[in-house]
């Protein structure tokens, strides 16, 4: 994947297989990176030798899950979905990196996900 960060912005999600996220949420990635980090791409002709380098870190503060059991009826061999909202830390489920063509994710910081909202500045246009 990081071959293809040289010649384009490259989006790497990361989703677990109990894990989901909303169906608006990669639009929402998508259309983001190319508003930003797109647009610069284009501007440079992608030619990473005039291009910073530049990643930005999308998190999701709502996301649902899976659990395998269900923690209202401990007798019930079924599962259970439900809405989580956590504000003060990065979700792993659908968190997303982008990278500006030329970037690699050796260019990023080393922040663990449940530190990334109080460790990593806001991202500006």
């Amino acid at each position: 994947c990081q071959k293809a960060s040289k010649h384009r912005v490259l989006l790497e999600t990361r989703l677990d297989a109990d894990d989901s996220i909303f169906v608006e949420m990669m639009d929402s990635v998508q259309k983001q990176a190319a508003d930003t980090m797109g647009k610069r791409a284009i501007e440079s002709q992608y030619d990473p030798e005039k291009l910073e380098k530049e990643y930005r870190i999308f998190c999701t503060e709502h996301h649902l899950e899976w659990g395998y059991f269900n923690p209202w009826d401990k007798k019930s061999e079924k599962g259970h979905l439900f809405g989580v909202q956590h504000s003060e830390f990065c979700i792993s489920a659908g968190l997303t990196y982008g990278y500006q063509v030329g970037t690699a994710k050796e260019d990023l910081p080393t922040v663990s996900h449940h530190r990334m909202s109080v460790k990593m500045p806001i991202c500006k246009k």
